[in-house]
């Protein structure tokens, strides 16, 4: 599948909101209205369909998730020590 394939929906949906609010087709209203039903109703809807749809036995492997998360626990460690002894221990609140 292309590149054009997969973009060109969004660029032509994007594109028939704006030639409808220049046009004044919609209003202001409707396009509020329509905003949140697609931010609180359809991307959510969406994304929980493609979620449970999706395969992850065969993507997800063990090394990609300690690549990440262990940098990023370890310099939460290091900033929670640092700050621990050099600014609790000068200013104890109690």
């Amino acid at each position: 599948m292309s590149i054009i394939s997969i973009i060109m929906p969004l660029i032509l949906v994007a594109l028939l909101g704006f030639f409808c609010a220049k046009s004044q087709w919609l209003n202001r209203s409707q396009i509020d209205a329509l905003s949140k039903f697609t931010f609180y109703l359809s991307i959510p809807a969406f994304l929980f369909y493609q979620m449970a749809q999706a395969n992850f036995s065969e993507q997800i492997s063990l090394t990609l998730f300690a690549s990440f998360y262990l940098p990023v626990l370890c310099c939460y460690g290091i900033a929670w020590f640092s700050h621990y002894f050099f600014i609790e221990r000068k200013n104890p609140s109690s």
